[in-house]
């Protein structure tokens, strides 16, 4: 072998090793020749820079962040990776298009959004409807329960202008008062009445009350006392402390024997809630002109003085009572009326034997003596007839006003500090 030939055989190997190991990256991208360590390592820190690899890397960088997006964002379509360079990527300017099993919201066409401002006012609007119809409704029933009054009085002076119209048959008049006294216009009115019509010969003054407040029972005895006509008092169960005041401006009194009548007396009642705010944590403050100008408040306790200066007002209340029982007992003297006169009640039978009214009796006895006073005699036989007046009017306006005080909270009914009243079981 010539000195040329041993240097070809010498170079041969190299490069066929060349050859093997330098891959054409274009044909074979994915194949590699065994390396040594190394060479293995050299090769795992190279990047990859052909078109392939590149497209490659954007296909597991889309699916590894569909992937992981949150649960709140909607699931993009998972697709295999598109390792094709010649296919056009999703463009992000592309709409949202939701899953098959998604409905998308359909928005009104016709539908306009208002500003803010605007959507506010709005809401106001609306609210303040049912305010304006709750008024319009109370101004209706107002005007419509004034009207109703005023045509209660038109019709009744029309249809009832005197008790016994178109009768020229002597009667008797009745008013009835029952309940606790708190006005005395009703009562008034009706003995007015009786008083100016000449068909009227004697008024009977039926008594079902424990009393009631002291002004309106001072009014009424007051007309009684002007009255020329002859008035009976027929007590019925109660006519005890302002019905006994009232009695004893009659000419003559008849009670059952079983009526409560006396409670000769003033009472004047007032509350005290301080325990209770104290324990609700409430407080009240007043600011008045004067010392006494909050005496009697509910929201502290009376001081001495000021029990001192109602206890005063109630005895001069009680010395009128007692003066008005003597007017009216001219068979008591003022000593029997003072022994009397400590509150205490009394049966209309040992009312009698006390000289607190003048005999035994209903209705039937009250008018043969009304009668009697009035003409002289009195003819069981042909009794006159009686005319019943409460005070509230004719037919019309009782059915009008049966229910006046409905639109009235009792906190606005006529109130009064002072009572001739007996209350049984307080």
């Amino acid at each position: 072998m010539t000195q040329d030939d041993r240097e070809k055989a010498a170079l041969e190997p190299e490069s066929s090793s060349t050859a093997t190991t330098t891959p054409d990256p274009l044909t074979e991208p994915w194949s590699t020749p065994a390396k040594s360590e190394s060479s293995q390592s050299v090769a795992a820190g190279e990047v990859l820079t052909s078109p392939a690899a590149d497209d490659l890397r954007e296909d597991i960088a889309a699916l590894t962040a569909e992937t992981t997006t949150s649960p709140s964002s909607p699931k993009a379509e998972v697709k295999p990776p598109n390792l094709s360079a010649d296919q056009p990527k999703a463009s992000s300017d592309q709409p949202y298009r939701p899953p098959l099993n998604q409905t998308p919201p359909v928005r009104p066409a016709n539908r306009r959004v208002l500003p803010p401002a605007a959507a506010k006012t709005a809401e106001w609007r609306l609210a303040g409807w049912p305010l304006v119809i709750l008024l319009l409704g109370l101004a209706v029933i107002g005007s419509c329960h004034y009207s109703a009054l005023n045509f209660a009085e038109s019709l009744n002076e029309s249809f009832n202008q005197s008790p016994s119209a178109g009768s020229n048959q002597s009667s008797v008049g009745v008013v009835t008062l029952e309940g606790e006294i708190i006005s005395s216009f009703g009562t008034i009115k009706a003995l007015k009445r009786f008083e100016e019509d000449n068909n009227i010969i004697a008024v009977i003054l039926r008594l079902d009350t424990p009393g009631g407040a002291v002004v309106p029972c001072q009014e009424i005895v007051e007309v009684m006392r002007t009255m020329s006509k002859p008035i009976v008092v027929s007590m019925g169960s109660v006519a005890a402390s302002g019905g006994l005041y009232l009695a004893v401006a009659g000419d003559h009194i008849f009670a059952n024997p079983g009526t409560f009548t006396g409670s000769i007396g003033v009472i004047l009642e007032t509350i005290e809630l301080t325990g209770a705010m104290e324990k609700l944590g409430v407080k009240a403050e007043a600011i008045t002109s004067g010392k006494f100008k909050d005496t009697g408040s509910p929201f502290r306790t009376m001081r001495a003085e000021e029990k001192e200066l109602l206890q005063r007002v109630v005895l001069q209340v009680y010395e009128q009572f007692v003066a008005e029982v003597i007017k009216g007992r001219p068979n008591l003297t003022e000593n029997q009326v003072r022994l009397l006169a400590d509150g205490r009640i009394f049966s209309g039978e040992e009312a009698l034997r006390l000289g607190l009214v003048d005999g035994l009796g209903g209705m039937d006895q009250a008018l043969d003596k009304a009668v009697t006073l009035a003409t002289g005699s009195f003819d069981s036989d042909n009794p006159p007839p009686m005319v019943y007046d409460d005070g509230r009017g004719g037919f019309w306006q009782r059915l009008l006003t049966s229910n006046q005080n409905f639109l009235r909270p009792s906190s606005l009914l006529p109130q009064s500090g002072l009572k001739f009243l007996y209350r049984p079981g307080l």
